[in-house]
């Protein structure tokens, strides 16, 4: 189950993303990722190639 991505009709200066995806075990020198961590490099890879 996931989403399809859209085309924006314009582009944007910036953007929204929400949070819940690094678990509150982390440390800075240890950063733990949950399962919805795709939503961040979902975000990262948008930014690469726009």
């Amino acid at each position: 189950m996931g989403s399809k991505p859209i085309k924006l009709k314009k582009n944007y200066d910036y953007g929204i993303l929400l949070g819940g995806m690094i678990s509150l075990n982390s440390t800075e020198e240890d950063i733990r990722f949950g399962e919805s961590s795709d939503r961040l490099l979902y975000a990262l890879n948008c930014i690469k190639t726009a």
